[in-house]
């Protein structure tokens, strides 16, 4: 295999980081529109509390911070 082919595993990662900008560009967007005519975007109030600590989830353990901090 030469240095410019890609293998299954390498494009696999491509596409989850690819899945994952677009998840990411796609709650951006929703977070931006909240307020503004769109609260049924997000539901409840508590639907919110929610999000956030899934992203603070992630967040820490992409950061290594929280409990996920050394």
């Amino acid at each position: 295999m030469t240095r410019t082919e890609k293998t299954p595993s390498a494009e696999r990662f491509i596409k989850r980081k690819a899945d994952i900008a677009s998840m990411l560009t796609r709650l951006q967007k929703g977070i931006a529109e909240y307020g503004k005519g769109r609260e049924d975007y997000f539901g409840k109030f508590d639907d919110l509390g929610y999000v956030k600590e899934m992203i603070t989830r992630a967040s820490d353990f992409l950061f290594q911070e929280g409990e996920n901090a050394e």
